[in-house]
């Protein structure tokens, strides 16, 4: 039988501007990578495939990095190519200001969350309102429409 959960997990960051999103994440996510590449994870990777490459290569088909509309359009195509019901989020890694990470918190779930399920945009708000700080290692979820019951689809 097929899975009741096709999760996928996405290195993201929105910011007003593709632009702006590339240039503040790319330290954090460098570094990160560049760490898992001394590390040897790359060689669970399929053959040929690298972290020891130049950053625009690196991010391209693997990371959600842009403004709100360039990733709706990523996280469309990783969704519907994968058949995922489920997306997790790293949205801070080590180093990275508290202040952009909330940025990227508000744009999520203003400006992306909203295009994939009506209730979508309920998860990030209240961590916002509510102050919590974020780890390194926080996670967002948001199921898309195929994970939740027909009875919790609308409020």
């Amino acid at each position: 039988p097929p899975a009741d959960e096709v999760p996928v997990i996405k290195e993201l960051y929105v910011a007003p501007d593709r632009r702006t999103a590339i240039q503040e994440c790319r330290p954090f996510l460098e570094a990160k990578y560049k760490a898992y590449n001394a590390w040897g994870q790359d060689k669970a990777l399929p053959e040929g495939d690298s972290f020891d490459v130049g950053f625009e290569e690196l991010i391209r088909d693997r990371f959600v990095i842009g403004d709100p509309d360039d990733c709706v359009r990523e996280l469309k195509r990783s969704v519907d190519a994968l058949g995922a019901n489920t997306v997790i989020f790293r949205i801070q890694w080590p180093g990275m200001e508290q202040d952009k990470v909330l940025r990227t918190i508000k744009l999520l779930a203003s400006r992306v969350t909203p295009a994939f399920s009506p209730l979508s945009s309920v998860f990030a708000p209240p961590v916002i309102k509510a102050g919590i700080p974020l780890s390194a290692f926080s996670l967002i979820m948001f199921p898309t429409p195929r994970r939740l019951p027909r009875e919790s689809r609308y409020p």
